[in-house]
């Protein structure tokens, strides 16, 4: 690990799929890095990239994908372009990946202890019976309610909160160093919803373990998350802690997700991670209690733009944003931004839904 504490460094990293259409452009040199404990979320539309950029990490992308760039664990050697007998190594035993829906992730025709057993008997040599007891244990760790009974179910006996608890089971089965979670309490009541997030932060704290939480619900970021990264179109717009870009969005696109986050007027929004218990200002308060909406569609995928990606909806574009790409900057300590004209305080039209 490098001596600032980060455990994964990505540079760069750039997705492109080949299709009968023509290349489509997925992913545009999206960098980040992930310290150890830390939960980082990736948010934005469905779309944007977010699962695409942490499956190319892991080799996880089908035949058709072209992956560029570079991801450092642990400062180790680079997982892009690695041979596929390392990262069969590394998946599930060092980085474990949480898929978002978990009827379609589990075996229907495996019982709950052959599929958590499998990941301890593959990465970690358990014994059948070995194997059988710490899967009790993980079933019991992540809050699934008689665990002794529920090991030998099958997927379609549980409910889909176990179901995805389960998952959750398997990936940190061999206690890895980073979670990667793809929309980890979609299609959730609010219940569960908070049942799953309590569990994964519960993990952080007793594992140590550092989560990458991918999602569109702005509600969960707040919650568990200490720093955010905000996609458009396959680019990082934004980046920045997580109280910071709550009190202070900089780039349209995440002042526009912000206000069609559902809320009351002047509710803040939960502490998360780090722990330290302080309250989360939402976003800036204007003067509505209705929910707006981001006119316009997200740009065709076929061809890296040549201009701002978020020109045509933005109702700060100028010819510059027409004409150029910004390039992240740092507008406030550890808040980056790619905008021309960043700041939380231009008027903006916008459209009750």
């Amino acid at each position: 690990m490098s001596g600032d504490g980060t455990l994964l460094s990505v540079r760069d990293v750039t997705v492109r799929f080949d299709t009968d259409d023509g290349a489509v452009h997925a992913v545009d040199r999206v960098s980040f890095d992930l310290k150890r404990g830390e939960v980082l979320a990736i948010v934005g539309e469905s779309g944007c990239g977010k699962s695409v950029t942490t499956m190319s990490l892991l080799g996880l992308l089908p035949p058709t994908a072209n992956v560029e760039g570079e991801a450092r664990f642990n400062g180790g050697a680079d997982l892009i372009g690695a041979p596929e007998g390392e990262l069969r190594r590394i998946r599930g035993r060092e980085i474990s990946f949480v898929f978002q829906d978990p009827m379609s992730s589990l075996n229907p025709v495996f019982t709950v202890e052959r599929q958590v057993g499998e990941v301890l008997r593959r990465h970690l040599g358990m014994s059948k019976a070995q194997a059988r007891e710490r899967t009790i244990e993980l079933l019991d760790l992540v809050g699934i309610p008689s665990p002794e009974r529920r090991v030998d179910e099958y997927p379609h006996q549980l409910s889909g909160g176990m179901r995805q608890r389960v998952m959750i089971a398997m990936a940190i089965a061999c206690e890895p160093k980073v979670l990667i979670a793809d929309e980890p309490t979609t299609a959730l009541d609010v219940t569960i919803q908070a049942a799953v997030l309590d569990v994964l932060r519960e993990l952080r704290e007793r594992l140590g373990m550092a989560i990458v939480l991918i999602t569109h619900d702005l509600g969960v970021v707040a919650d568990i998350a200490d720093r955010v990264v905000i996609m458009y179109a396959g680019q990082k717009v934004e980046e920045a802690p997580v109280a910071e870009l709550f009190a202070h969005p900089q780039h349209p696109y995440t002042i526009g997700l912000l206000g069609a986050a559902p809320r009351t007027a002047g509710a803040v929004l939960p502490a998360g991670g780090n722990g330290n218990g302080a309250h989360r200002p939402s976003a800036p308060t204007r003067k509505r209690s209705r929910l707006v909406e981001i006119p316009g569609r997200v740009p065709a995928l076929h061809a890296p733009p040549d201009h701002c990606p978020f020109a045509e909806r933005c109702p700060r574009a100028d010819d510059r944003s027409r004409s150029e790409v910004p390039a992240l900057e740092t507008v406030r300590p550890g808040h980056l931004v790619a905008c021309f004209h960043p700041g939380e305080h231009h008027d903006q039209e916008v459209q009750p839904a």
